[in-house]
């Protein structure tokens, strides 16, 4: 039987992933502001920009096999 991983590693083991999602979100909030603000982009097409990425992403990713 294999040895089994300390508590605090299981527990840390995310952390990484979640610190990189907190950076993600932080950095779409300040895009959303930034095109709505300062470019002065309708609401509307700001939001279609940050879901036609996101499709995107999600098609991507497992094409790129990460």
């Amino acid at each position: 039987m294999a040895e089994r991983l300390k508590q605090s590693v299981i527990r840390l083991y995310g952390l990484p992933s979640y610190a990189f999602q907190i950076f993600v979100n932080v950095e779409m909030t300040f895009l959303a502001a930034f095109m709505t603000d300062f470019i002065k982009m309708p609401t509307a097409l700001v939001g279609t920009v940050l879901m036609l990425t996101s499709v995107m992403d999600i098609v991507w990713v497992p094409t790129a096999g990460v």
